[in-house]
């Protein structure tokens, strides 16, 4: 209970500055426009320096004659629903990322073949360009057609890679609007990795199919259904996966299809409550369905199952559409092709390499030499900064950000930037959970080849000029 008589005839911003929170400029607004409002939400700290959630609601009062004199209101301690929401929705973000993990652990097998025969063509490939270089007449179209191989497999390795760290990272961007085509294309490694051999996945994808939604969470949900689908079938079967635009209900329609015995009908209400599974304590957690249902819900859409014509379940999403800006919008001009060649972008400029792995600095500094540049490289930050101190010339840094040093590529760079601020610097890094920590600047993610680093540096200079 308060006392009033005290707060008569006090100014309402002095009256409202132990408030704060998103709703405290509406709710001045409302009084001082003589405004009814509903549940706006205040956080009041009190004198022990805990705080408060109030929720406030309140009627405007006029006269006959149209004058305010005054509210007619109520106050509610709304704290605990308040904490408990957040705790909710902390509870949510953790029980989806343990069945993202959990999505990978049943990639494991899939993806260690995937590697293994990955490795095989990379080594394979090298070994074979090797002895054909020993070669007294050495054919040099084979021989580039066996680097090419070998890069290859290399590049897909790395997307492999990515496609498992997008997987489990834990953020959750904003909804942008997807190609469902181009998403499921780029997905389709992993999930016919998750079949396994005796699983088939077909797709039928229609083009310029397009929703609103969370790229990561939605290559989620559908690992998730087609792993649903592979335990279904028991290891072997089909698996359709398809996508259509509604343009009457302004949605993207996608499916997932099975050729498994389907879901009984005594079960189908409760699939997609948390923790439900019929897999067994040691062989699912039971997130996954209700993870889908979760997402979907999230992003105004909505999941539902029902039978497959000709036996087996049938997923069937339905997410918002938005329109896809024009892949030409934005991208800054043509891009810049590899100078192959010495006197390109390099051409009587220096870097300032940092990097502690010798093979890939040895890597690094003859590809930037084939550009054109001087290349002073070190292993180690702290002979670098030496090395600028005692007058090296560089026109640019490239650094890792993990060194396993005295400090990191950031904390290089930041200070490189106190003696020369004007320096262009482009950080390199196989950690995408780092990025974050380098904001706006320039990075390469390994794996990266000639032609990208090429491109980078040389865009460096463009903006620099």
């Amino acid at each position: 209970r308060v006392d009033s008589e005290p707060l008569v005839g006090t100014a309402i911003g002095d009256l409202m500055r132990p408030f704060s929170g998103e709703g405290k400029d509406r709710y001045l607004a409302a009084l001082r426009a003589h405004e009814s409002f509903a549940e706006i939400v205040l956080v009041h700290k009190l004198e022990d320096g805990k705080a408060r959630h109030v929720s406030t609601s309140a009627r405007a009062r006029f006269d006959e004659d149209g004058t305010f004199i005054g509210y007619v209101g109520t106050a509610r301690d709304v704290t605990d629903a308040v904490e408990a929401q957040r705790s909710l929705r902390d509870r949510s973000e953790e029980l989806a990322r343990v069945q993202r993990v959990q999505a990978v652990g049943e990639l494991t097998s899939g993806v260690a073949h995937d590697f293994n025969n990955l490795l095989t063509a990379v080594s394979g490939n090298l070994e074979l360009a090797r002895l054909e270089a020993g070669d007294d007449e050495p054919d040099a179209e084979e021989l580039d057609r066996l680097l090419c191989e070998a890069q290859e497999a290399a590049r897909r390795g790395g997307a492999l890679v990515g496609r498992l760290l997008d997987l489990v990272r834990r953020d959750v961007r904003e909804p942008e609007s997807i190609d469902v085509g181009a998403l499921v294309e780029h997905l389709a490694p992993l999930l016919r990795s998750a079949l396994g051999g005796r699983c088939t996945l077909e797709l039928a994808l229609d083009e310029d199919v397009v929703c609103q939604a969370d790229a990561v969470q939605l290559e989620n949900v559908l690992l998730n259904l087609v792993i649903n689908a592979r335990d279904a079938m028991d290891g072997a079967g089909r698996v359709r996966l398809t996508a259509r635009q509604d343009d009457e209900a302004g949605c993207a329609e996608i499916e997932v299809r099975d050729t498994g015995p389907g879901v009984p009908a005594e079960l189908r209400d409760r699939i997609f409550e948390p923790f439900f599974t019929t897999k067994g304590r040691e062989s699912g957690t039971g997130l996954g369905l209700s993870t889908v249902r979760s997402f979907t819900a999230q992003y105004g859409g909505s999941v539902e199952l029902d039978d497959a014509p000709g036996g087996g379940a049938r997923f069937r999403l339905r997410l918002p559409m938005q329109p896809v800006l024009d892949p030409a919008e934005g991208s800054g001009g043509a891009e810049t092709t590899a100078r192959g060649e010495a006197g390109g972008a390099g051409s009587g400029r220096s870097v300032l390499l940092v990097e502690d792995q010798t093979p890939i600095r040895n890597l690094l500094s003859k590809q930037l030499e084939r550009l054109g540049f001087a290349v002073a490289a070190f292993a180690d930050p702290d002979d670098a900064l030496s090395a600028l101190a005692d007058g090296v010339r560089a026109d640019m840094l490239l650094t890792d950000v993990v060194l396993g040093a005295r400090i990191d590529g950031i904390e290089l760079a930041e200070a490189v930037g106190e003696c020369r601020p004007s320096l262009p610097v482009v950080f390199m890094t196989g950690y995408t959970e780092r990025r974050g920590e380098i904001g706006d600047a320039r990075c390469l993610d390994k794996p990266f080849g000639y032609e990208e680093l090429a491109r980078a540096v040389d865009e460096v200079f463009v903006e620099a000029a």
